[in-house]
């Protein structure tokens, strides 16, 4: 009886073969970007940790959506770890350069303004439009190669570099790291982002141009190699990756709904099959 029950069992095993898929996706989607404004003093602050001190080959990105424009010759910060007068790091500014605007992007090889590296691309961020900006430093190289600017995911060139003094590394000192406003500055409202802002990516690897257009119009899952900092800004401050550098809001910025994109990181897929 029991070696006909089994021959029937395989049989039916045999003949009909059901075969079930289970998919869970864990990905996120672009629901929110942040409201800074310089009327309130606005701004993201994150207290120094080994990954916002970015001391190496780094890549910065981010979304920006301006509502106004700095005046002539100020320079908006928009990512900025230092205080601006004598112990920076790195700083991603909006400049306005007597009428030309331009994204400038510095680095600080030692405390006080005896050593550092600049350049300076001419653009302009048009109110009310989302643009991704993606600055790649390396710090190491000649002094004409050491940044390469993205904009929407296409690289636009090194700018225009200046150096003063020796940078073969940036500046690791203690000051907070900032969204939209630099440590130390007397508190008058140009020194204040006016923008929206979204998906800030800290990364201490060169991102490649391939990387960067593949990438900057979708969401990450934070767990990708390198990533030092991720901040999706959707309804939240806390950090995307495993190294919790959930953000301050001073002053109250709000998120809006405002996206500049609505792409979804990649989902992870894996398959339960079942066999009747």
């Amino acid at each position: 009886m029991l070696n006909k029950l089994t021959k029937l069992i395989a049989g039916i095993l045999l003949g009909v073969t059901l075969t079930s898929q289970v998919a869970l996706a864990a990905n996120t989607c672009n629901t929110y970007p942040i409201t800074l404004a310089k009327a309130s003093s606005q701004y993201l602050t994150r207290a120094d940790t080994t990954y916002v001190s970015l001391t190496g080959t780094s890549t910065i990105e981010f979304w920006i959506n301006v509502t106004s424009l700095p005046g002539s010759g100020v320079g908006t910060p928009v990512i900025f770890k230092g205080d601006y007068n004598t112990d920076n790091a790195y700083q991603i500014m909006y400049l306005n350069d007597a009428g030309t605007p331009k994204i400038h992007a510095r680095i600080f090889a030692s405390s006080g303004n005896s050593n550092i590296a600049d350049s300076k691309l001419t653009y302009t961020l048009t109110t009310g439009t989302w643009i991704h900006v993606a600055v790649v430093i390396r710090p190491q190289n000649p002094t004409a190669s050491k940044f390469e600017f993205y904009i929407n995911g296409s690289s636009q060139g090194n700018g225009t570099a200046t150096l003063t003094g020796t940078v073969g590394s940036i500046y690791d000192n203690t000051r907070a790291f900032r969204i939209g406003q630099s440590d130390g500055v007397v508190p008058v409202t140009d020194y204040y982002l006016d923008a929206k802002v979204d998906e800030v990516r800290l990364w201490n690897v060169a991102r490649t141009s391939s990387e960067i257009s593949a990438n900057y119009n979708t969401e990450l899952t934070g767990s990708e190699s390198n990533l030092q900092a991720y901040w999706q800004l959707n309804n939240t401050l806390t950090d995307s990756t495993a190294n919790g550098n959930t953000l301050t809001n001073v002053n109250s910025a709000t998120f809006t709904t405002s996206v500049p994109f609505v792409g979804c990181s990649a989902p992870f897929n894996f398959g339960l099959w079942f066999m009747f």
